[in-house]
């Protein structure tokens, strides 16, 4: 618990082994109950936060944004503008253990400079090379303006690769021998350039034999699978010839490539693909067979092609558009669903302009019509991130409800799902909760949503219970769950047996734990695991720490939800402060209070309550009496301890003034337990 006067320790003694539980880091899985086959993420993986003890927004600006996210390497790299990570000290890169979701120690660039922001990462097809571009001057001490090569396994410089660039990177590609970097700049090592170039992937050297300059900003570069380089921006003129926003490039040569046709575009017949400004983002499926844009600007003035996302067929045909209701910042196709974030708060199922460019009677004024407004019949309500069918544009029913101003800014499929960076703070955030509010599920800045990768198809989730009499242990794997269905199960149980099916039955080693892991795969063909540990010996009961949620705020009431992956049995522990010692807080129905300390102004409660699963995802709420008071909360849920008489020993000590180190309150206790603190 935090408060800027106080450090306070509340240590509790339960049933099993010793776990530790912060409000900092912690992993938390939501079913936000509303996905589709071809819509699948509606699990959020919690990681590490980032900058979590920042204040809450009051004015529409960028805090500590995460720009771009990448997968790879069993880590989660997360880049922007952020001081700290998850409780340890990072500038604007770092990686997060995707196990865990704890910071990997072991990744710790320091970037310095009068600006310490990184914009763009790349990562090389081996996964052994990460590239930065962005607004520094240093890396590591060492010089290095505006880009540079790191080791993506431990994060240090790469002292080989030069490259100094006079201004913005904005956006890195590579395929490991060459980099291609764009963004707003006019020298590269000393010699003129504009705003795009190639440099090769060892030395950063420039390469001046190559043909793609712009005449203006690059956005966004990304390599296809069919090793075709795209390249957004707002750009009117590249490679020589007068094609502007959206090009294909040979990436060796730099000329745009001969089938790239766009010709009339809509929605006035005539109208150049060249007069559609500011091109934000950009990204191809991994079947290389379109190009989908994400643009900024006015929607009302087509020509500026503003809070659109565009399906390009390969030629330049423009195959659909959809518009939202502010700039679209980010976006990211797969095979079947194209994922698009922003700033805006609706999406329009029909466009402003039909295909043969009239305008269509819902957003003509003129006509009677709305306009560019929720007031709309097309207006569906998406706050910040929303996904659409690759095949026809049709908005999904998925809803994630993102909270904030600026909203979304990167978005990139990878093993685990769909990772979203931003300048949020809650997901699953209820409509009308003011950005950075206490709702949902908090967050900030980054997200996984679970199930996506690149396939559209949602991860099956491999759920199990087990009872032990004696040795033998009976397993069940009855509640795992598919968007589809599940076609086979598969069991380990850590000591070289194995077996088939939904129920299974093994004679285990007693007085000894036994990761027991659970694989199912799905009619589609995609396979998840999960383990989970059982003690043999005392009637396979082992404590588990299964998911801690936490929040601050400044209202007359803390809320959190209970999480969606809970079991009949499962102890719930909440710790409610309150920055003002006369408040007594009240919790809801059936939840019992262990703990009660002052220290100072700052008082803490402490609760507990036995779960039953038809409880998961309701929202429990925790009232001051009708005061509007600043309160932090933490909600954590645990599985093998008593539900009947879980606390056995509570503690308290109060460290004076901001510190990282505290002194736990000493307990004696008769049996082994698990310490919370």
């Amino acid at each position: 618990m935090h408060n800027r006067n106080t450090m306070r320790v509340i240590k509790l003694l339960l049933l099993g082994i010793m776990v530790a539980a912060t409000a900092a880091v912690g992993l938390l899985w939501f079913d936000g109950a509303n996905a589709t086959a071809n819509n699948p993420p509606s699990t959020v993986l919690g990681t590490a936060h980032i900058d979590p003890a920042e204040p809450t927004p009051v004015v529409a600006a960028d805090l500590t944004p995460v720009y771009e996210t990448l997968e790879a390497n069993g880590r989660y790299y997360v880049s922007g503008d952020f001081t700290s990570l998850g409780g340890e000290t990072r500038r604007s890169i770092a990686a997060i253990d995707v196990a865990t979701g704890h910071v990997d120690p072991s990744f710790a660039p320091v970037i310095t400079g009068s600006e310490q922001i990184i914009t763009a990462i790349a990562l090389s097809p081996d996964g052994a090379d990460l590239f930065i571009g962005g607004r520094f001057t240093q890396v590591d001490g060492v010089f290095r303006n505006r880009v540079a090569k790191l080791d993506a396994v431990t994060g240090q410089l790469d002292t080989t690769f030069i490259a100094n660039v006079d201004a913005q990177v904005e956006t890195i590609a590579t395929d490991g021998s060459s980099v291609w970097i764009g963004g707003l700049f006019g020298n590269v090592n000393g010699q003129t350039v504009s705003n795009l170039v190639k440099l090769d992937a060892n030395t950063g050297a420039l390469d001046t034999t190559w043909a793609g300059t712009a005449d203006r900003r690059v956005r966004d570069v990304e390599l296809d699978s069919n090793n075709v380089l795209w390249v957004g921006g707002n750009f009117d003129n590249i490679a020589g010839t007068t094609f502007g926003k959206v090009v294909p490039l040979n990436p060796a040569t730099g000329n745009v490539l001969p089938n790239w046709n766009p010709g009339p575009s809509v929605p006035t017949p005539g109208t150049p693909l060249a007069e559609q400004q500011n091109i934000y983002n950009l990204s191809t499926p991994p079947d290389g067979s379109a190009v989908y844009v994400a643009t900024l600007g006015s929607a009302n003035n087509f020509p500026q092609g503003g809070n659109a996302v565009r399906k390009y067929a390969l030629d330049g045909e423009l195959l659909w558009q959809r518009i939202g209701g502010g700039d679209v910042q980010a976006i990211e196709a797969t095979n079947n669903t194209v994922f698009a974030g922003g700033h805006g708060n609706f999406v329009f199922t029909e466009p402003r302009y039909l295909l043969d460019g009239t305008v269509n009677p819902d957003f003509d004024e003129a006509a009677g019509g709305n306009g560019e407004n929720d007031a709309n019949p097309n207006a569906t309500r998406r706050n910040k991130l929303w996904s659409l069918d690759a095949s026809t544009g049709t908005l999904n029913p998925w809803d994630p409800n993102l909270d904030s101003v600026p909203g979304v800014w990167g978005l990139e499929s990878g093993p685990s799902g769909l990772l979203v960076g931003g300048d949020f703070r809650n997901v699953f955030n209820p409509d009308g909760v003011a950005a950075g509010g206490e709702a949902g599920v908090f967050t900030p800045h980054f997200a996984v949503f679970a199930g996506e990768g690149n396939l559209g198809n949602p991860a099956p989730q491999p759920l199990f219970t087990f009872d032990c009499a004696s040795t033998q242990c009976n397993f069940d794997a009855g509640a795992s769950f598919d968007n589809g269905s599940i076609v086979s199960y598969s069991w380990d149980f850590g000591n070289g047996q194995t077996a088939n099916g939904v129920q299974a039955s093994r004679s285990l080693a007693d007085n000894a734990v036994h990761d027991v892991t659970l694989t199912v795969t799905d009619n589609a063909g995609l396979a998840t695991s999960r383990t989970q540990k059982v003690l043999v010996g005392n009637g396979g009961l082992l404590s588990e720490h299964v998911a801690t949620t936490a929040n601050a705020g400044n209202f007359s009431s803390a809320s959190r939800q209970i999480p969606a992956i809970i079991q009949t049995g499962d102890v719930a522990i909440a710790f409610v402060s309150v920055a003002n010692s006369g408040i007594v807080v009240t919790p809801p129905a059936g939840w019992t209070q262990f703990g009660d300390q002052t220290d100072g102004s700052l008082r803490t409660f402490a609760f507990w309550k036995a779960l039953d699963v038809n409880e998961a995802t309701s929202n429990q709420v925790f009232s001051f009496g009708g005061a509007t008071i600043k309160f932090d909360i933490t909600l954590s849920v645990f599985r093998g301890i008593s539900n009947t008489n879980p606390i056995a020993a509570v503690g308290t000590t109060a460290t004076p003034n901001r510190t990282a180190q505290h002194t736990a309150p000493a307990l004696s206790f008769a049996n082994n337990a698990t310490v919370l603190h």
